[in-house]
């Protein structure tokens, strides 16, 4: 196998190329001498791996909105146990260890609010991740214009190759 998988030129651009990521090539659907235009898929590598890191992202990121959901709700109450201790401790009718007991708890699970909305975010930036990666499986056409060469065969294992190679 060369450097590159495929090269596209144009009466202005030329371009040689290969995948962001290693793998087994699954597709070449286009021929050399083929006018492709820009956005034109040009090889394919197997992507099956990529989409069960993007439905395993997916699902962490449920999981943790759901966390956070839950968090917060918590805080809500802890929040209103508060405002209750604090009116009952104004009547006289609550100790000043139940009215720090409240606030504490209060206090405490607001950070777990802030927290799990952190981590869903983290989960939003995995999912991101997966997504980037998983479209790297596809070699597209840069440009309009014509394959000029293919150095590799469905079937191979391929890599990337450094820019300019």
């Amino acid at each position: 196998m060369s450097a590159s998988a495929f090269s596209v030129g144009s009466k202005k651009r030329h371009t040689q190329m290969s995948p962001g990521i290693s793998g087994l090539v699954r597709e070449i659907p286009v021929v050399k001498g083929e006018h492709v235009t820009a956005g034109q898929v040009l090889l394919r590598v197997d992507d099956s791996e990529y989409r069960h890191h993007e439905t395993l992202a997916e699902r962490s990121l449920d999981a943790a909105r759901a966390a956070a959901n839950e968090a917060c709700l918590a805080a809500d109450q802890a929040q209103r146990g508060r405002a209750r201790a604090e009116a009952l401790n104004q009547q006289g009718l609550a100790s000043e260890e139940a009215l720090e007991e409240a606030r504490t708890r209060a206090e405490g699970t607001q950070a777990a609010c802030v927290a799990a909305r952190e981590r869903a975010k983290e989960a939003e930036s995995a999912l991101a991740v997966a997504r980037a990666t998983l479209a790297k499986t596809a070699i597209v056409a840069p440009f309009d214009g014509v394959v000029l060469d293919i150095t590799t065969e469905v079937g191979e294992w391929i890599s990337p190759s450094p820019p300019g190679v």
